[in-house]
């Protein structure tokens, strides 16, 4: 788990089996599933915004936390079965379009701090807000003074949207002097799935928006706007 401040609090390997390093080897959830400690084949996650949040991070094993989110759980089918990895049905920055292909591949990962996407998509991204490179590493910069203006991203799952406001996909960063650098939370990357297609990467910057589902039993994942989603 990465926390608020992007600091690591420990790691626990949730996805599937598939993943083990060793053949042997049984995730522990899976293992907590197959000895019947808990009772559904699920858990949930929900990621706090802020160290001033009133609320804390939690992680439900075998069972939903209706109290962190609202609405309803909108699911998706998991596919293949390794990572919690599913289809998008598409990606727009305010009204265009970045990704129209209902083939587009995203992984849920409580455990990547930012959203990392496909380079051609996330470079159309840029050049929707503007965004100037700050350094040589990747990293992507606004004018603080124009977030308010940018427009929403939005990932479609399922046929529902799922929209982040221009605060959330944008950090601050505070320099000497008391000046702020306003970053994009959103990285290019060129990595892909095991059927060699690059993929969205969304994690915390995304999932402390959405309270997230994980279900083995019908293999999906499901997202629902967290109680936090304005902060």
């Amino acid at each position: 788990m990465v926390n608020q401040d992007g600091a690591y609090s420990g790691v626990v390997g949730l996805a599937y089996p598939k993943l083990t390093t060793y053949k042997e080897e049984l995730p522990l959830f899976y293992n907590l599933w197959k000895q019947k400690k808990i009772s559904l084949p699920l858990f949930s996650v929900f990621l706090t915004t802020s160290s001033k949040s009133s609320l804390t991070s939690e992680l439900v094993l075998g069972g939903i936390d209706k109290s962190k989110y609202t609405g309803s759980i909108t699911y998706v089918q998991v596919s293949p079965k390794g990572y919690w990895e599913f289809k998008l049905t598409n990606v727009m920055i305010g009204r265009t379009v970045i990704s129209g292909s209902k083939n587009t591949p995203a992984i849920s990962d409580t455990g990547t701090t930012y959203i990392y996407g496909p380079s051609k998509q996330v470079k159309a991204f840029y050049a929707a807000i503007n965004a100037y490179q700050y350094d040589n590493d990747g990293d992507y910069g606004v004018d603080c003074e124009a977030i308010s203006s940018l427009p929403s991203l939005t990932f479609t799952i399922s046929g529902v949207p799922f929209t982040l406001l221009p605060q959330h996909y944008i950090y601050n960063e505070s320099l000497t002097g008391g000046n702020k650098l306003c970053l994009s939370a959103i990285s290019a990357s060129t990595d892909t799935d095991n059927d060699s297609r690059e993929y969205w990467l969304l994690g915390d910057s995304f999932l402390q928006r959405f309270y997230s589902v994980y279900n083995m039993g019908t293999n999906q994942v499901g997202f629902a706007k967290s109680v936090l989603y304005k902060s």
